[in-house]
């Protein structure tokens, strides 16, 4: 990849998601599969569905990620690593991870597999993303919350998460979600809580946090 070339990266959440994305010129799509990704109750592709997607976007030169940013539990770790085997076969350009050990766990069982760190694992200084360079990332995609100066202190290969609102933004992670909702099945239906509206309402003692 030409990484002195801005890549426009469009969310797919469906075949006709993807397809609209690629019309309109995205030269790359990220989705959701069948596991561990943290929208997992809203939207994913069956690995079939990955498979199609890959042949779909491959065929117009669009490369296609696959979310698997969950935080991972020990259990969890060799599943990530059968799972990243099945989305290459299936086509994948890459997986976009969180987890640390997930990263190395993939890197270890499919070494040709493309890791891009997701904005989930809050990226925030380039010592932290040396760290998963060195585990194999090809890519890191910095914390939503960062401004053009502490980005340009980033080098490499870098990725920005484009929202349409970056100042006064407050984002609850998935460890929110997991005291609100505890893990078990609902940890990966996070985004209940993770897309809810927020007040930050400041008193004498703290600050607290209440969804509306």
């Amino acid at each position: 990849m030409n990484t002195n070339k801005i890549e426009l990266l469009a969310p797919a959440g469906g075949m006709d998601a993807l397809r609209a994305a690629v019309r309109f010129g995205a030269n790359a799509v990220y989705l959701g599969g069948p596991m561990l990704q943290l929208r997992a109750g809203n939207t994913g592709f069956t690995l079939e569905g990955v498979r199609e997607a890959c042949e779909y976007a491959h065929a117009r030169n669009v490369r296609v990620y696959v979310a698997a940013n969950a935080f991972t539990f020990p259990e969890e770790i060799p599943d990530m690593a059968e799972y990243a085997k099945r989305l290459k076969d299936a086509g994948a350009d890459a997986m976009i991870v969180s987890d640390l050990g997930a990263i190395r766990a993939i890197k270890r069982a499919c070494p040709d597999m493309e890791v891009h760190v997701s904005t989930q694992a809050n990226c925030t200084n380039h010592e932290s993303a040396s760290i998963y360079y060195e585990l194999g990332a090809s890519r890191v995609v910095l914390a939503r919350e960062l401004n053009l100066e502490r980005i340009s202190d980033h080098c490499s290969n870098i990725a920005l998460y484009v929202i349409e609102r970056t100042s006064d933004n407050f984002e609850p992670h998935a460890y929110s979600a997991e005291l609100l909702s505890g893990r078990d099945e609902e940890f990966n239906r996070m985004y209940r809580y993770y897309k809810g509206k927020y007040s930050l309402i400041q008193d004498s003692n703290c600050d607290k946090i209440i969804e509306e």
